[in-house]
């Protein structure tokens, strides 16, 4: 039998470096995107921290001017005060509660207005660093999609590999089949094989 070695040798060949060369192309993307994915979400993890943080500083400092204007407005009714006993102001008198009461509303006031530009300072703050988190770890999950992509283009090589051994197979089975041929049309008309 007579069987076209070289050309089922080529054929195993190609068939092997192809598929060698596909699965490692799929294992290589698969291990970038998967650390693609490692990344965004270690960065949507920094990013939440950092966001926290931000806003703990924002209500710290607005707590501290908080306290600040309050020991201010505290120091200035105390001068208030003193300036009006020296004036000889009665203390209890309606004009003079109405003066202290009137720095101790504006002084609530002031505070109040910190406490809210904190919060929407904070808020804003807040607001911004869960969009970006919420980017990173979209971009996580397509990182993700990608990966499985990627395995799913390593299985495929799988699939060249039956393909090519069918492939093989036919040529052999081919190879076979003709040559079963040749040996009958050499019977037929020398009545033997050659």
């Amino acid at each position: 039998m007579a069987f076209p070695i070289a050309a089922i040798i080529q054929q195993a060949a190609g068939t092997t470096a192809s598929v060698v060369s596909q699965y490692l192309a799929g294992k290589q993307k698969q291990a970038y995107y998967k650390a693609l994915k490692e990344n965004y979400n270690t960065n949507a993890e920094i990013n939440d921290i950092q966001t926290a943080r931000q806003a703990a500083y924002i209500n710290e400092s607005a707590a501290s001017q908080t306290h600040q204007l309050r020991a201010e407005g505290e120091g200035t009714a105390a001068s208030a005060k003193a300036a009006m006993v020296a004036s000889g102001m009665d203390l209890s008198s309606g004009s003079a509660q109405a003066v202290l009461s009137s720095s101790e509303r504006a002084l609530k006031e002031d505070e109040d207005l910190l406490r809210y530009q904190a919060e929407v300072q904070a808020f804003e703050n807040n607001k911004q660093g869960a969009l970006e988190s919420a980017s990173l770890r979209s971009q996580a999950k397509t990182a993700q999609i990608m990966a499985h992509a990627a395995k799913q283009g390593r299985l495929g090589a799988w699939g060249t590999l039956l393909t090519g051994a069918a492939q093989i197979g036919g040529t052999f089975f081919d190879s076979i089949q003709e040559e079963k041929k040749r040996q009958e049309e050499l019977k037929a008309k020398y009545g033997y094989f050659k």
